[in-house]
C-alpha cells in the first residue's frame, strides 16, 4: 500500500511539474496560478512539494516565462539589488569549498529570483490580493488535512510539563514511508498564524477587496461566517503549540495594522478584542508568560547565534559571508556536530552573504515598504502588515528555507511601478 501511494505521488509530481513549466512558458501569470493551485492541492494531500525540484525549476522558468511573454525585460520592474545578492551568494558558494548547492539553503536562489521579478508577478493590486487569497486557501487546505488525520488531538493545548506534547504526531502515510507525521509547533504555528491574519484582514477590509476578488459568493453572509470560523480555528492552531516567536509575530502584525489605520474606531475595537482575549485565553496567556520567564536562552537560540557571530568574526567573514549551506555547526562551541538550523532566517542569510548581502536586502525591503506606505491603499497596507508578521517570525524560525516563506516575502515587498513614480514625485516636492 505504501509503495502504491509513493508511486501515485511521483505521478502527481510529474504531472504538476509538466503543467507548471508548460504554462509558465506560455503565460507566466497563468503558470504561477497553476503552481499555487498545485501548492494548495499538495497541502490538502499532505505533500511537502507541489512540483519536482521547485527550488531549481522555478528560478529558471520565472525569468524565462517573463521574457517569453514580453519578448524583453522591463528594467524598471526588475530588482537589481536582489539579482546582485543572488549572483554574489552563488559566487561565494563557488569560492568556498565548504559551501554547497544542497540542503534547504538552495531556496536562497529561488527566493532572490522571485524577489527580483516580484513586480512582474505581484506588482499590481489585483495580482497581490489574489496571491494572498490563494495562499490563504493553501493554509485552509493544510488545516483540513491536519484535522482529517490528526483528529481532535490537534486542538489540544500543549502541556509544558511534557515537552513532546508541543509536537503534533499522527498517522498520515501520503508523504513518507513510515506513515508517521511529526509537525514542529513553530512552523505549524507560523503557517496557521499567517492564515489567521489574512482571515482577519479580509473581514476588516472586505468591501475594498471585493473589486479584486472575482467570486461573487465571497459577498454572502454565510461565507463571512465561514471565514470567521476558519480564522478562529487557525488562531487556536497557531498558539496551541505555545510558540513564542509566532505570538510575537502576530502581535507585531496587529501593532503594524494599528499604526497604519490611525482611527479611533479601530483602536476601540482592538481594545475590546484584547480585553475579551485576556478573559477567554487567560490560561494560555499564563502559559506563554511562563515560557518567557523560565527560559532566557531562547531554547538555545542565543547560544547558537553568539557562536555563529564569533565564528564569522574569527574567520573574517562577517562582511562577505561563507556561501550557501556552510556547515557552521561543526564549529559550534556548544558541541553539536550534526546539521543544526540557525532558527533565524536573517542569520542564515548573514551566514551566506554576510553583512554586505543582508544590508542590501534590507535596503531593497525598505524601498518597497516606503513605496507601499506612501501609496496608502488597502493592498499596500496588507502587504506591510504581512511583511511585519514574516519579519518578526524570521527571528525565531526559518520560514525562508521553503518556497512558502519566500513567496510571502515577495508579495509583501512588491509594489506597482506607478506607485514608485508617486513616491519619486513626493520626494522631489519635499526637496
Amino acid at each position: 500500500m505504501v509503495a502504491l501511494i509513493q508511486s501515485l505521488k511521483v505521478l502527481f509530481l510529474i504531472f504538476t511539474t509538466i503543467i507548471t513549466v508548460y504554462y509558465f512558458i506560455k503565460d507566466y501569470k497563468i503558470g504561477f496560478k497553476y503552481y499555487l493551485f498545485f501548492v494548495i492541492l499538495s497541502g490538502l494531500l499532505g505533500f511537502v512539494r507541489p512540483i519536482f525540484a521547485e527550488e531549481i525549476i522555478l528560478p529558471i522558468i520565472i525569468p524565462l516565462g517573463v521574457y517569453t511573454y514580453y519578448k524583453r525585460f522591463n528594467t524598471t520592474k526588475i530588482s537589481y539589488i536582489s539579482l546582485f545578492i543572488l549572483v554574489y551568494g552563488v559566487l561565494m558558494t563557488l569560492i568556498n569549498k565548504d559551501a554547497s548547492f544542497t540542503g534547504n539553503d538552495t531556496y536562497f536562489i529561488f527566493g532572490f529570483v522571485i524577489l527580483a521579478f516580484s513586480n512582474y508577478l505581484f506588482g499590481n493590486e489585483k495580482s497581490s490580493i489574489n496571491t494572498f487569497a490563494l495562499l490563504w486557501l493553501y493554509v485552509l487546505a493544510r488545516t483540513i488535512w491536519l484535522i482529517t488525520y490528526g483528529g481532535s488531538n490537534v486542538f489540544l493545548l500543549s502541556d509544558l510539563s511534557e515537552g513532546g506534547s508541543r509536537l503534533l504526531e499522527f498517522e498520515a502515510g501520503l508523504d513518507n514511508s513510515t506513515g508517521k507525521v511529526r509537525l514542529d509547533p513553530n512552523y505549524l504555528g507560523f503557517t496557521m498564524g499567517f492564515g489567521f491574519l489574512l482571515s482577519l484582514l479580509f473581514l476588516i477590509n472586505r468591501k475594498n477587496l471585493y473589486k479584486h476578488l472575482q467570486f461573487k459568493f465571497i459577498r454572502k453572509k454565510w461565507f463571512l461566517a465561514v471565514v470567521v470560523i476558519i480564522g478562529l480555528m487557525e488562531f487556536w492552531l497557531s498558539i496551541r503549540g505555545l510558540s513564542r516567536g509566532v505570538i510575537l509575530a502576530i502581535l507585531a502584525a496587529i501593532l503594524t495594522f494599528l499604526f497604519l489605520n490611525k482611527k479611533i474606531k479601530t483602536f476601540a475595537v482592538t481594545a475590546i478584542l484584547l480585553v475579551v482575549s485576556f478573559v477567554v485565553f487567560n490560561d494560555v496567556i499564563n502559559l506563554f508568560l511562563l515560557r518567557f520567564s523560565e527560559d532566557n536562552t531562547g531554547s538555545g537560540r542565543y547560544d547558537m547565534w553568539e557562536s555563529i557571530w564569533k565564528l564569522m568574526i574569527s574567520e573574517g567573514r562577517i562582511l562577505t559571508g561563507f556561501g550557501l549551506n556552510y556547515p557552521w555547526w561543526g564549529s559550534w562551541e556548544v558541541g553539536r556536530h550534526v546539521y543544526a538550523s540557525t532558527h533565524n532566517s536573517w542569520i542564515t542569510i548573514l551566514l551566506s552573504v554576510g553583512l554586505i548581502g543582508l544590508i542590501l536586502l534590507f535596503v531593497y525591503i525598505s524601498i518597497s515598504l516606503k513605496n507601499n506606505y506612501k501609496a496608502n491603499t488597502t493592498t499596500s497596507k496588507i502587504r506591510i502588515v504581512m511583511f511585519a508578521y514574516l519579519f518578526v517570525a524570521c527571528f525565531s524560525i526559518e520560514p525562508l528555507m521553503n518556497s512558502f516563506g519566500w513567496i510571502i516575502l515577495a508579495v509583501s515587498t512588491s509594489f506597482d511601478s506607478k506607485i514608485s513614480i508617486i513616491v519619486k514625485k513626493w520626494i522631489k516636492t519635499r526637496n
